[in-house]
């Protein structure tokens, strides 16, 4: 005879749509894309999940109902527990800069604002989406493909200048990592958090080359999503 739970049981789990999550300083966080937020659990929440990555085999919990209740689980046939971001490469030093002509600048200018009203319009679940679209085509990174995106990273760090960097890393990251991938450049996008205290910061690599930002600075954080 079957058990009430029996469908539960023998089924995994794995994060509900839209959500992903990371592992940062003990404690795990979740990004919700299609509500533009992040957030955490409360504690008996907490251990629960942490546990739930612990085992193999999970059984059915009232936690583990709550969490499906909530979206940030759902059930799986192919997974037995959630599978949190995988990082990108590691990354090994900066993304050399070239010299960028003005219309260079111009476009960028141009590709940040279009980004700021795509993220406005679409939030972070249509904005993602795009930014997958994009790397369908992508190319297998070679050296030779460091210096047209230097180009484009280079007119980007000036045009950021002028369209402002404060608070803005994820415009930016957005922007610079769209533009690169209509070029068939194979740039990542980074998402990446730090628990304690809590901030949030995005950042684009090429391979193991990082675009626009310090390499020491970006070690401090843990990857939430990747693109």
């Amino acid at each position: 005879m079957r058990t009430p739970h029996c469908r539960q049981c023998s089924m995994g789990y794995a994060l509900g749509k839209g959500i992903s999550a990371c592992i940062s300083d003990g404690r795990p966080i979740f990004l919700n894309l299609h509500e533009d937020r992040y957030f955490c659990l409360g504690k008996e929440l907490e251990s629960s999940f942490i546990n739930l990555l612990k085992d193999e085999t999970p059984n059915f919990s009232e936690a583990i109902a709550e969490l499906l209740g909530l979206g940030i689980l759902e059930h799986s046939d192919t997974c037995h527990v959630p599978v949190l971001c995988a990082p990108p490469l590691l990354a090994g030093s900066r993304l050399p800069c070239n010299h960028a002509r003005a219309g260079s600048v111009i476009s960028a200018l141009v590709g940040l604002a279009r980004m700021m009203l795509y993220l406005r319009l679409n939030g972070l679940s249509g904005s993602t989406a795009y930014l997958h679209a994009l790397g369908r085509e992508a190319r297998e990174f070679t050296p030779a493909l460091i210096e047209p995106a230097a180009r484009i990273a280079s007119a980007y760090a000036r045009a950021s200048r002028v369209f402002g960097r404060h608070d803005r890393c994820l415009l930016w990251s957005f922007a610079l990592g769209a533009a690169l991938r209509r070029q068939r450049l194979p740039a990542t996008i980074v998402i990446a958090v730090s628990a304690w205290p809590f901030v949030a910061h995005a950042w684009v690599q090429l391979d193991r080359l990082v675009v626009n930002e310090d390499p020491a600075r970006i070690r401090t954080f843990t990857p939430i999503l990747v693109i």
